[in-house]
């Protein structure tokens, strides 16, 4: 299972393959975290802290240039306006949105665009094979929450997600 955190102190984000100093537990609601190690040198006493960080699991997927989806990834998508935009210029538009895991299923939220044919389609009977397929084929990774939050819609933006 591929995991990574961020580290708001050293403002870095902390994949799996790159542990030195960092520790990967389950928490007492089964949550998967990770750890952050500081020694610290008391009256002589070695003592640990351990600060927990928000953690995000891998989908699975790659996306559409071969970079690993995170949840917490803030992806770009092909996607088309509801009924009615045919005539506009924005009818076929590029559509952002987070990546997250809910209820143990990967999947998309906080839309730059919503009411559109790829948020109607998940919202509906979107098979398993359809999923994959979009997740596998049509996303690119544009960066992240902790990263990238000026690519979330602008409430999404003013939310404290630290």
């Amino acid at each position: 299972m591929k995991v990574r955190a961020w580290d708001e102190d050293n403002k870095k984000m902390i994949y799996s393959d790159e542990m030195q100093g960092y520790r990967i537990d389950i928490d007492k609601n089964s949550e998967l975290i990770m750890y952050r190690e500081e020694t610290n040198y008391d009256f002589s006493q070695l003592k640990f802290n351990f600060i927990s960080l928000p953690t995000m699991v891998s989908t699975g997927y790659k996306d559409k240039t071969g970079k690993e989806i995170y949840v917490g990834d803030i992806v770009e998508f092909d996607d088309t306006g509801e009924e009615g935009y045919e005539y506009r210029e924005a009818y076929d538009i590029k559509n952002v949105a987070e990546v997250e895991l809910y209820m143990g299923r990967f999947q998309l939220t906080n839309f730059a665009e919503d009411d559109t044919e790829v948020i109607n389609g998940m919202n509906s009977d979107w098979c398993n094979e359809e999923w994959h397929d979009f997740m596998s084929e049509e996303l690119a990774v544009l960066g992240n929450i902790y990263e990238n939050r000026d690519l979330l819609p602008l409430e999404e933006k003013a939310m404290n997600i630290y």
